[in-house]
This record gives structure tokens, sequence and C-alpha cells, in this order.
């Protein structure tokens, strides 16, 4: 099985985000346990323990990051770890790389982006759908673009599920204090 997660992963990594999604297991136990962490799993508790650790308001190498990760319990499932965990950390949408190599930080604005680009998206959606097409070719145009829309709103959810999650209840939380 992790054999076919690391073929998986790789493919999904010359692919990018555009390939088909669910194929993803998120597995995120201690590898005490004797297994590692693969795909979202690796994003979800990287965030976490960075988070936790009180270093998720400063920049970080991504090997220091991985060494955080396993002295809270977690190993990453591949022929090269290290390889595996910046692949996984770099597609976080709350993960931004800064301008030295290597050296990524948290976006904790990504939730709040996220939201607004959410409520754009189905403001247009739905100001498209109330709009009257005047012929066959301008309705097959908007069926088009009603289909780009809607996919870009399953992956702005799907990026903001993962975001408010791997930061944590306490984040949100502390979000909405803030914002009150």
């Amino acid at each position: 099985m992790h054999e076919l997660d690391e073929r998986i992963n790789s493919l999904r990594g010359l692919i990018g985000d555009h390939g088909p999604q669910g194929f993803e297991r998120p597995v995120a136990v201690p590898a005490s346990s004797g297994q590692a962490l693969g795909g979202s799993a690796i994003r979800m508790a990287a965030v976490r323990v960075l988070m936790e650790s009180g270093r998720g308001d400063a920049p970080i190498h991504y090997r220091n990051w991985l060494e955080l990760l396993r002295d809270a319990g977690y190993d990453v499932a591949g022929k090269r770890p290290d390889a595996v965990f910046l692949s996984q950390v770099a597609r976080s949408p709350v993960v931004k790389a800064t301008t030295k190599a290597g050296v990524y930080e948290l976006d904790l604005g990504a939730p709040e982006r996220l939201t607004q680009r959410l409520e754009a998206l189905q403001r247009e959606l739905s100001d498209l759908a109330a709009s009257a097409p005047s012929g066959g070719a301008e309705l097959r145009e908007r069926t088009v673009h009603q289909e780009e829309i809607s996919l870009e709103i399953r992956r702005t959810q799907k990026a903001l599920t993962e975001a408010t999650d791997s930061l944590g209840e306490a984040f949100v939380r502390q979000s909405a204090k803030l914002a009150a």
C-alpha cells in the first residue's frame, strides 16, 4: 500500500493540482505505531506541529520543520522522506515560500482570503445563473463558464477546509475573537 501511495504522490507531483482528486488517503498516526504519514496528513500534521511548537509565526527551513515533525512522533512515508515532506508542505494552502531557498512560513491570512474568494465565486455563479442567454452559442459559453466556476468553488472549499483544519481550532477561535 505504501508503494502505491508513493506512486500516486509522485504522479500528483508531476501533474500538480490539475489531476483527479480523491485518491489521497490521509493517514495521521504517530510514527511510534509503525506507520508513517502520507499525502494531506503530512500537511495537516506539519502545520499543527509548527503551530504547537510556538514557531508558527516565523520562517523555518523545511529540514528543521521535518525534524520538529519527527520530534512530535511522526514520520513521512517514502524513499526520500525529506523530498516527500517538502513536496507536501509546499502544497498546503497555509504555507508560502520565502525568498530564501528551502525556507517557508505559515500564511495565517489564508483562511480569510479563501473565504473571501469563495464568497466572490459564489456571487459570480449566482449572477451568471440569473442572466438570460441570448442564443445557443452564448448558452454554451455560459455553461462552460459555470462549470469552471463550480470547479473553482470546489477547489477553494477544499483548500479552506484544509486551511482551517490544519491551523486548528485554537487558531480559528483566536481569529474569530480578533474579528469581533
